[in-house]
């Protein structure tokens, strides 16, 4: 509970959740970050959430209108974190979950466009694996 305060996390807020493979995958990547190739997960926020954050200028949904808000969807690789698992180390569930932790830290407003950005959104990520007792020696590609 700790952590999601700590993100301004209200018990109610939503996300959506879908699973795909790697043609799906490809052809979501393509259309909306112009990279034809398949990716681990991908993360939609829901305008209203962007919009928080931008004016907010923080980590976290502290600005709200509402109680409860929608924070957008992930979207997950099936196949893609399958073979990071084998390449990582990682059990699948395990992998898995960092992916899904991934998509949420990035509807929270987190990049990894810099370093400095990058080593932000990976200490909010282990943060998470430990919370949520996801066994992660690496993840990701």
């Amino acid at each position: 509970m700790a952590l999601a305060k700590s993100l301004a996390l209200n018990d109610g807020d939503e996300l959506s959740i879908a699973v795909c493979a790697d043609r799906r995958m490809r052809t979501l990547n393509r259309r909306y970050r112009g990279e034809d190739r398949a990716t681990d997960v991908l993360a939609f926020p829901a305008d209203e959430i962007a919009l928080l954050l931008v004016e907010g200028g923080s980590v976290g949904v502290h600005l709200r209108t509402h109680p409860q808000v929608v924070l957008g969807d992930v979207v997950i690789n099936y196949r893609q974190v399958e073979r990071q698992a084998r390449a990582n180390g990682n059990r699948v569930a395990d992998e898995l979950g960092a992916m899904l932790v991934h998509g949420v830290v990035h509807l929270l407003g987190f990049d990894h466009n810099s370093a400095v950005e990058e080593n932000r959104m990976l200490d909010l990520e282990r943060r998470m694996h430990k919370f949520l007792g996801l066994e992660v020696r690496q993840f990701g590609h």
